[in-house]
């Protein structure tokens, strides 16, 4: 069938760019061939091309994927245009050994297989617009030096070529054999499951035995493929030893199939030709349908490795030591302001160091401490409530709650150098690393001063206890107690901690005054230690990060390899930017049917 030229131009250009971005995921029309090793799969294909250009033998003789462009050329000579070669190819019988060669390069001297195909365009005077690929014959035992898992690396590489939806799969079926046991249409069944895209091909028909025939199977009845069966006879190893041409056993496949009283019903729906013209026409529908979705496939593509390049950046020549240093310290600065990293060349943990912080702070940890209070009242006086012992009650518990807010320091100390460790760039690994250790040294630093200042803070609380401090409650906190008193004197409410000592009996209730008056006053200062300590931790450390950490970055003496890039990025970008142009230009060829 001639198609109009705009439409055979859309072929060419989809085969075009199939080349370029099929290796980016992107899939592109194509009829697979399919077919164990007996199936005559080769000869078939042979029959489309209507040239003696693949490779043909015994065992495995397609070891890697075979692409072939097929174009009609009408006023240029017939050649084959490879891939990986500058010049084309004029005699065929020269092309297949190019190919026989690539694929020892590609897969090695034993027999083992590749994904890595091998691409031609295949111009041709009397053939189709059509894309083709051949796969490596499907086996079920390892013959000589074959992986022992060959049989999966086959049906693998099948499955990835037959599951894309732009693929037409051809099914090659041997008519001597048991249809329900053939081992394409198990591969076509796992790819595509209602068998909308699997085409049967019926091979080696002259071949079966006397009686026997395959109209059930041409007629689609069992199972049924959308696309349906055709039969065809193949050239085979005798054909060939007689010299017999592919053109010249197409013209003896099709005398036998108008002249049999069986196969002549369905001619001429039968045959190479047949399957030729059927071939085209489903690819040629495929070809253009899929435009649409290949242009929005690459535009995808597109956005996302230019996404993916602008997180990358520039190269490492066009970044300045210190505009990295200033990026690096933006991102410390963020820890404290919870804020999450732009940079594109630092990224951070997921950590919340500031609600770590504030959840430590925000659980009291202190209980006050009254172990010995019996004891030493026991060798106090016997007549008055000894202010001397409610002052060293208090300044003891003072030291015990220091010790519980310096082990909190140290944990937001801890919690805040862990942050800056999970600070690192892909681009400038050795260079995060290395700004990462002079950080958190200069926080080590921070965290000695921070802990002397708390301390020094704790020794001026305990320097002078002050019973006169307006939200220590003396009132309130005895009212309970001498309430239960036979006979409350409502003058020891003011006699307590004046300058003269208060005279009681009973013992139990001078320990329960003290308890109870040290425990108040141990509230406020634990309140406003908890205040302090917070505030603390903020000057001692974000007001350094925020005021003179970046001058001691910028101070660093660098080294050069510290600052070059990670080669896997160079890599990446440099692929990436090739990655870009294709897809550009790709899309700029579609955009302009």
């Amino acid at each position: 069938m001639d198609y109009p030229m705009t439409d055979v131009k859309k072929i060419h250009i989809l085969q075009d760019i199939a080349s370029t971005v099929s290796c980016l995921g992107i899939s592109m029309p194509q009829i697979i061939a399919i077919g164990s090793q007996s199936s005559g799969k080769s000869s078939v294909l042979e029959q489309i091309i209507r040239r003696e250009i693949l490779p043909r033998g015994t065992n495995l003789v397609t070891r890697c994927p075979v692409v072939l462009h097929l174009r009609r050329c009408r006023d240029e000579a017939e050649s084959v245009v490879f891939d990986h070669l500058a010049n084309p190819v004029y005699d065929f019988t020269a092309a297949r050994s190019i190919i026989t060669k690539r694929m020892v390069e590609i897969c090695g001297d034993n027999k083992g297989i590749s994904s890595t195909p091998i691409t031609a365009f295949v111009n041709l005077e009397d053939t189709l617009d059509m894309t083709l690929v051949d796969l490596p014959g499907l086996i079920k035992v390892p013959i000589g030096e074959q992986p022992e898992d060959i049989e999966v690396q086959i049906e693998n590489m099948a499955l990835n070529y037959a599951e894309k939806e732009s693929s037409i799969i051809l099914a090659l079926i041997n008519a001597n054999a048991d249809i329900a046991t053939n081992e394409a249409l198990k591969v076509a069944r796992k790819a595509d499951p209602q068998l909308k895209r699997t085409l049967g091909v019926v091979t080696k028909i002259d071949l079966m035995d006397e009686g026997t025939d395959c109209l059930n199977i041409l007629c689609n009845r069992n199972p049924r493929l959308a696309l349906g069966y055709v039969g065809v006879i193949n050239r085979g190893y005798q054909d060939i030893s007689k010299g017999v041409s592919v053109h010249e056993a197409i013209l003896k496949e099709s005398m036998y199939f108008k002249e049999s009283p069986l196969y002549g019903k369905v001619y001429p729906n039968i045959g190479s030709n047949y399957l030729m013209k059927k071939l085209n026409e489903i690819f040629y529908k495929m070809a253009v349908e899929s435009i649409p979705g290949i242009k929005t496939a690459i535009r995808n593509q597109l956005n996302g490795k230019a996404e993916r390049l602008h997180e990358l950046g520039l190269g490492s020549a066009m970044k300045s030591e210190r505009s990295l240093v200033l990026a690096y310290h933006q991102v410390v600065l963020g820890i404290f302001k919870n804020i999450k990293p732009s940079s594109r060349v630092f990224s951070r943990g997921s950590s919340n160091f500031l609600s770590d912080l504030k959840e430590t702070f925000e659980r009291d940890e202190f209980l006050p401490s009254f172990e010995d209070l019996s004891s030493r009242l026991r060798k106090s006086s016997y007549i008055f409530i000894s202010e001397a012992v409610f002052y060293d009650v208090v300044r003891e518990n003072i030291r015990k709650m220091t010790e519980t807010y310096l082990e909190k320091t140290n944990t937001a100390v801890r919690l805040l150098i862990e942050e800056i460790w999970s600070i690192s760039s892909t681009r400038f690994g050795d260079l995060s690393k290395k700004l990462n250790a002079v950080t958190c040294e200069c926080m080590e630093g921070q965290r000695n001063r921070l802990l002397d200042n708390i301390d020094m803070y704790s020794s001026i609380q305990s320097s002078y206890i002050n019973v006169d401090h307006p939200d220590f409650d003396k009132s309130k906190a005895l009212s309970l107690i001498l309430r239960k008193m036979p006979r409350s004197d409502p003058g020891i409410l003011s006699a307590i901690f004046s300058s003269k000592e208060v005279s009681f009996e009973d013992k139990a209730f001078e320990v329960r005054v003290i308890k109870e008056l040290a425990g108040s006053y141990l509230g406020i200062v634990n309140k406003e230690m908890r205040n302090y300590v917070f505030k603390a931790i903020h000057y001692y450390l974000f007001e350094h990060i925020d005021s003179k950490l970046l001058n001691t970055l910028t101070e660093l003496e660098i080294e050069d390899s510290v600052l070059a890039e990670c080669p896997e990025i160079i890599h990446e970008r440099d692929g990436l930017a090739k990655d870009i142009e294709v897809l550009k230009n790709a899309l700029s060829v579609l955009d302009n049917f």
